[in-house]
């Protein structure tokens, strides 16, 4: 093994290998930085404190302001604090979002106290009527689904769900995207996706309401009688946009210790060296590092996907220091 200031190498042709396939795991990570979330058009952080009767839209003001039934319990969550359901009889509603939608995404952190049947993360949803989404567990199977309703296809909503086991007793990321552009909708679970399917409409809704952790009846004035949906667990930064989420939008914002920005996220800027010393030591730092990319292209180890992800690597180690 040799060093070269900037990067330790284990032998040229192991190092050309890795570079060649675009696995530089440095590099994801750099490339996270500048990874822009675009502001969501609603946002429940649940940072209100247990007897609150009301919880706030980050983002739409008075305008998203939902209510709470049941007193459920505000508690630290994934970022700030989480609201907490029994699973019995505590839930919220707010004004509903993404009706007529043909890019759409929806979010949530979740964790779970135990699997219920039909356990609600968040719908716009009635007893027989279908609605924009029914989000949350897939009746009795203790797996994660979301179906979406089209303005074409009422009474047939498309589906996502996946094969995996739900966590109980772990903050989850969920988070559906359904876009006409690009055809399709998306189930991910902590940034993996899960699940995919053709989506070529836009949604719909069945009422200018929405609810969380419970599903309701027909007249939107309550829990549905057959079957409620019932979520015995907590949900944090429940989020939607108008826009399909990248999976890189979606691994930064898991990434992120500030959850969902409530303003338009932009590439850090480069911090130039303070001191005559800072930028001599950056400077050599770059000339070896020109130097190793020229060592390994000569030798016919770097391809051009290696040769890009070292200079991704390199921003990357700017923008950090």
């Amino acid at each position: 093994m040799f060093k070269v200031r900037g990067f330790v190498l284990v032998g040229c042709l192991a190092v050309g290998t890795l570079f060649a396939g675009g696995t530089a795991a440095h590099a994801n990570d750099a490339d996270l930085e500048s990874v822009s979330i675009p502001v969501p058009i609603s946002l429940y952080r649940f940072d209100e404190s247990t007897g609150a009767t009301s919880v706030a839209d980050a983002v739409r003001g008075a305008a998203g302001q939902g209510s709470v039934y049941g007193t459920p319990v505000f508690e630290p969550g994934k970022v700030g604090n989480a609201i907490c359901f029994d699973g019995l009889s505590q839930y919220a509603t707010a004004p509903l979002v993404g009706d007529g939608l043909s890019e759409f995404t929806i979010a949530a952190w979740v964790k779970l106290d135990q699997t219920t049947t039909w356990g609600t993360i968040a719908k716009n949803w009635g007893d027989v009527s279908t609605g924009a989404f029914h989000f949350g567990l897939n009746d009795t199977t203790g797996r994660w689904s979301n179906y979406i309703g089209q303005v074409s296809t009422p009474g047939t909503p498309i589906a996502v769900a996946s094969l995996n086991n739900a966590s109980v007793g772990e903050w989850q990321y969920l988070v559906t995207t359904a876009s006409q552009s690009a055809g399709s909708a998306a189930l991910f679970e902590d940034g993996v996706l899960v699940d995919s399917t053709s989506f070529n409409d836009t949604i719909r809704n069945f009422s200018t309401t929405m609810s969380f952790g419970v599903k309701l009846n027909d007249a939107q004035d309550g829990p549905s009688p057959s079957a409620s949906g019932w979520l015995d667990g907590c949900l944090d930064e429940i989020a939607f946009w108008d826009t399909a989420l990248t999976p890189a939008q979606i691994e930064a914002i898991i990434e992120s210790e500030t959850g969902v920005p409530e303003e338009g996220s932009e590439e850090p800027d480069v911090e130039e060296p303070g001191t005559e010393e800072e930028a001599n030591e950056l400077a050599d730092t770059g000339a070896h590092s020109r130097d190793v990319v020229a060592l390994l292209a000569l030798t016919g180890l770097l391809g051009a996907a290696g040769l890009a992800a070292v200079t991704h690597s390199r921003r990357g180690a700017r923008r950090s220091r």
